[in-house]
C-alpha cells in the first residue's frame, strides 16, 4: 500500500495594522472599536446567560488573500468578533466569544440598553473598571480603522515543522519612526486636559473613587488616614498579648460555627478599645522605649545566629538576611529619632485633661475635613451635570480648568494623622488628583486624534506627530492577526494541522484592551466548520505574561 505525502499549499497570514495616520477621507473597510455595521435586522450577540458581548472588530473578507487558509472560509462580507471582557475568567466557555459573518454592510448597529459601558473596562488605573456612561462617545472603544497586510508562505502540512509567525518589527510594519514610550501628559508638558471631555473625566474618576459621602468617611478612617472618634493603640503588642489571653480564657471561642467565632472576635476587640481609651497617651513613651528595646534586642540574637551559619549559607541567602537586618536597625534608629516628637506632644498636652484636649481636637479637625469633602462630592456631582448639556469637544481654557481645580484644591485642611513610630501627626491633608489628572488626559489625546475632526482639535502638528510615534508602537511583540502561525505567550508554537486561526488580538492600549497581563485573546475553528461556515463552533482562549 503506498501513502502520498500531502503536497504543501500556499497559505498567508494577515496583520491587522491600525492606521497611523488615520486617512479619514478614505472608505473605511475594516475597524476595530466603534459599532458594527450589519443588515437591519440583525441581533446584538449574548452569552448563554443573555448577557451582551463587546463589539472589538470588523473585518472586510473582500481583502483576504486566496490562500488565507488554504483557501477555505469566505471572501464577501464581513467577519465581527465580540467577547465578553466582563468575566474574562471565562472567556473560553461556548459564546463567551463569538464570531459573525454579515453578508452585506448595513448601518451601524448600537448596542443594547443592557450592554455596559466597556470603554475602560479592560484598563488598569483610576480610569479602569468604570461603568460610567459618557455622552457622545461609543460604549465601547473608540473606533479606529486597520488596514491588511497579507504575508502569504508555504505550508508543508508537516506537524513536525513549525511554522513560526512571519515577524515584522512596528518600524518595518509602519515605515516611520516609533517610540516605545506611552502617551503621557508628563511627555507631552500638559498639566490640563485640553476639553471639556477630558474634565469630565477627571471628574468622574474621583467620584467613582470617594463614591458617596458614607464611602468617603468609611476609606478616611478605615484607610487610616485620619484620627477622629478612635484614639491610636501606642502599645500593639500588649494589645496582642491581652487578646490572646482572653480569647484562650473565653469558652465562646472554643467549638461552634465560624460566624459564632467571627462575631465573638468582634466583640472582644471592641470591648478592649473601649477599656483602653483613656490612658493611651501616657503608655505613649514606655510603649515605644519597650518596642526600642526589643527590636535591638532581636538584631543582637538574628546578628549571632547569622554570625555562626554564615558559612554554611549561600550568598543570596545572607544578602536576604542582612537586608532585613538593616531594616531593624533603621527601625530602631527611627524609633529612638521619634522619642523627642512623643516628648513635645506629651509636653503640649500635659495635665489631668490634656489627653481630653487632644482628643477633642482628634474629633474637631477630621469631622471639619470630612465636612469639605461632602462639599466637594456635592460640588463635583453639580459639576459634572451641567458639563453633560454642553459640547464635551470644545477646548477647556486654562481659566475654566483653574475654577475646576479649586474645588478639590478648597478641600485640603489639617487633620490628625496615624503614624506608625510618631504615634499621631498633624499635617495638611490633600487630595490626590494627580493620579485621576494623567489618564484624562492620555484619554482626552487619543479621542482628540481619533476624532474625524481631528484637523480642527487643539492638538498642533507637532504634538499630533508625537502622539503617531507612540501609538505606532505594538509593544512587547504583540500584533492583531487573522491566519497563520498564532505567536503563544505560555504555550508551545502549535503543530495542530486541523485548526485555523480566526483572530489574535493583542493587549493594545492605545485601544484600551488589556487581555491578563499584557495578554493575547486566541480565537481558532476547524477546518471543517470553516468550510461549512459553522462559526457557531470557535474555541477562544487568553494567554499572558
Amino acid at each position: 500500500m503506498m501513502f502520498w505525502k500531502k503536497q504543501p499549499e500556499r497559505n498567508a497570514e494577515i496583520l491587522l495594522k491600525r492606521q497611523v495616520p488615520i486617512l479619514f477621507e478614505d472608505e473605511m473597510r475594516s475597524w476595530f472599536g466603534g459599532y458594527p455595521k450589519v443588515p437591519e435586522g440583525t441581533s446584538w450577540p449574548r452569552n448563554s446567560k443573555g448577557v451582551p458581548l463587546q463589539f472589538i472588530a470588523q473585518v472586510a473578507c473582500e481583502d483576504f488573500p486566496a490562500a488565507l487558509w488554504n483557501g477555505l472560509g469566505p471572501r464577501s462580507g464581513s467577519l465581527l468578533l465580540f467577547a465578553n471582557v466582563f468575566d474574562l475568567d471565562r472567556i473560553s466557555e461556548k459564546e463567551e466569544v463569538q464570531v459573525v459573518l454579515v453578508e452585506t454592510a448595513g448601518p451601524e448597529m448600537e448596542p443594547p440598553e443592557d450592554c455596559p459601558f466597556a470603554r475602560h473596562a479592560m484598563l488598569i488605573g483610576p480610569l479602569g473598571g468604570q461603568n460610567i456612561e459618557h455622552p457622545g462617545i461609543s460604549k465601547l472603544w473608540r473606533k479606529w480603522p486597520i488596514d491588511l497586510i497579507n504575508h502569504e508562505y508555504m505550508d508543508t502540512h508537516d506537524p513536525a515543522e513549525k511554522l513560526y509567525p512571519f515577524q515584522r518589527s512596528a518600524e518595518e510594519i509602519y515605515g516611520a519612526p516609533v517610540s516605545d514610550r506611552w502617551i503621557t501628559a508628563k511627555d507631552f508638558g500638559l498639566e490640563q486636559p485640553l476639553t471639556w471631555r477630558g474634565a469630565l473625566y477627571v471628574i468622574e474618576s474621583i467620584l467613582h473613587k470617594v463614591g458617596t459621602p458614607e464611602k468617603f468617611k468609611r476609606d478616611f478612617v478605615g484607610m487610616k488616614l485620619a484620627v477622629i472618634d478612635d484614639p491610636p493603640e501606642p502599645d500593639q503588642t500588649g494589645f496582642n498579648k491581652e487578646f490572646e489571653r482572653r480569647r484562650n480564657a473565653n469558652p465562646d471561642f472554643n467549638g461552634g460555627d465560624w460566624s459564632a467565632w467571627g462575631a465573638a472576635r468582634v466583640a472582644l476587640n471592641e470591648k478592649m478599645k473601649a477599656e483602653r481609651r483613656r490612658g493611651w497617651l501616657a503608655r505613649a513613651r514606655p510603649a515605644l522605649e519597650a518596642n526600642i528595646a526589643l527590636q535591638k534586642q532581636l538584631y543582637a540574637e538574628e546578628t549571632q545566629k547569622l554570625d555562626a551559619k554564615r558559612e554554611l549559607l549561600d550568598e543570596a541567602e545572607i544578602q536576604r538576611k542582612e537586608f532585613h537586618l538593616k531594616h531593624r536597625a533603621d527601625s530602631a534608629k527611627e524609633m529612638e529619632q521619634n522619642l523627642g516628637y512623643i516628648d513635645d506632644l506629651l509636653a503640649t498636652y500635659q495635665g489631668a485633661d490634656g489627653e481630653e484636649r487632644l482628643s477633642a481636637e482628634f474629633k474637631d479637625l477630621g469631622e471639619a475635613h470630612l465636612m469639605r469633602g461632602n462639599h466637594m462630592i456635592q460640588r463635583l456631582a453639580d459639576l459634572k451635570l451641567s458639563l453633560l448639556d454642553r459640547d464635551l469637544d470644545s477646548p477647556l481654557s486654562e481659566e475654566d480648568w483653574g475654577q475646576i481645580k479649586r474645588i478639590w484644591e478648597e478641600s485640603a485642611g489639617l487633620i490628625w494623622q496615624k503614624h506608625s513610630y510618631k504615634l499621631v501627626q498633624k499635617v495638611e491633608h490633600k487630595f490626590d488628583v494627580q493620579r485621576f489628572i494623567e489618564p484624562a488626559i492620555r484619554e482626552d489625546l487619543l479621542d482628540l486624534y481619533t476624532g474625524d475632526n481631528v484637523a480642527d482639535a487643539p492638538l498642533g502638528r507637532a504634538l499630533i506627530a508625537d502622539i503617531e510615534t507612540r501609538v505606532r508602537s505594538l509593544g512587547r511583540g504583540a500584533r492583531h492577526q487573522i491566519g497563520g502561525q498564532l505567536i503563544p505567550i505560555q504555550s508551545e508554537l502549535s503543530q495542530e494541522t486541523s485548526r485555523v486561526l480566526l483572530f489574535q488580538i493583542s493587549t493594545d492600549l492605545s485601544l484600551g484592551w488589556q487581555w491578563g497581563d499584557m495578554g493575547n485573546l486566541y480565537v481558532t475553528m476547524s477546518k471543517t466548520d470553516l468550510k461549512s461556515a459553522r462559526f457557531q463552533n470557535v474555541e477562544a482562549w487568553l494567554e499572558f505574561h
